[in-house]
């Protein structure tokens, strides 16, 4: 399985030393998890106001089923979310499920019933949070040899990734806090008029 590789702000608790801000968000996948398609799983990563998901889907293929391995994190405790319900809208198709199949992991499944590209939404609504997040678009294949061939060309683009995984499964029982990273002013400037005056005798 390949891992994405997500830089991150890292803020972790007093008892936990400094660790490189480069790292892996891959999810807790197990083998009895694993995707029957044979194509490696699509994977992406988004950040809320209140909560980020990391994604694994296989390349959707029309009429075929696929599960979404939906990853949700609270931002403000890094614990995963234990309760809600979540919904992916595929087009105009929702696909659903009412309960985490584990903390933290939900798992709707559903086919495409047509082929092109279409955007992708998630929402999360329950007692631990509620947000709607835009996840781009998706592209629903005609077969599974065009599923191939673009699983093949996202391989090719990836394969110079590498880095040490560090899954959500391990992430959680740290409540280890994650920030999208952001270009902020780490100091700002103050600009006030003054003068300059050498003491007497001073040599410039």
């Amino acid at each position: 399985m390949r891992h994405l590789l997500l830089p991150v702000s890292l803020f972790l608790l007093p008892i936990l030393g400094a660790c490189d801000a480069s790292i892996s968000a891959a999810g807790p996948v197990r083998a009895n998890e694993a995707d029957a398609h044979e194509h490696e799983p699509r994977q992406l990563t988004v950040f809320g106001e209140r909560v980020f998901t990391f994604i694994e889907h296989p390349q959707l293929v029309r009429g075929e089923s696929a599960r979404f391995l939906v990853h949700l994190t609270q931002l403000a405790t890094g614990e995963p979310v234990r309760t809600g319900r979540v919904t992916l809208t595929l087009g105009t198709q929702e696909l659903s499920v009412d309960a985490p199949k584990r903390d933290g992991l939900f798992i709707p499944e559903g086919a495409a019933t047509t082929a092109g590209t279409f955007p992708l939404r998630l929402t999360l609504k329950g007692e631990q949070a509620e947000e709607t997040l835009e996840l781009g678009t998706v592209q629903v294949h005609e077969s599974e040899e065009a599923a191939h061939r673009a699983s093949d060309a996202a391989a090719a683009e990836e394969s110079g990734a590498a880095g040490m995984p560090f899954l959500l499964e391990q992430q959680w029982p740290l409540r280890l806090l994650l920030a999208k990273v952001e270009r902020k002013d780490l100091a700002r400037r103050l600009v006030v008029p003054a003068s300059v005056r050498l003491p007497d005798a001073a040599q410039a």
